[in-house]
């Protein structure tokens, strides 16, 4: 869930620019199904209109919940 107060770019993989993830736009309060590996794993990036990592959090199979927080520069999950 995104509390950032305005649209946030995220990125879906190992390392923002890299050609191999996904771009998603998330706006405020909106849940989004994040796309997984094979072993449940995932990187979520916070990236900036360039594409450049700002923060980012690893998922692991038994996380449920990734969270943005109001000053959009954390990013945690759970």
């Amino acid at each position: 869930m995104s509390f950032c107060p305005h649209d946030l770019r995220l990125y879906y993989g190992d390392q923002p620019n890299d050609g191999k993830g996904t771009n998603v736009t998330v706006s405020q309060g909106a849940n989004l199904a994040v796309p997984r590996n094979p072993d449940g794993s995932v990187v979520v990036w916070v990236v900036d209109e360039k594409g450049n990592g700002l923060a980012s959090v690893h998922v692991t199979r038994r996380m449920k919940h990734v969270r943005i927080n109001t000053d959009c520069a954390r990013i945690d999950a759970n």
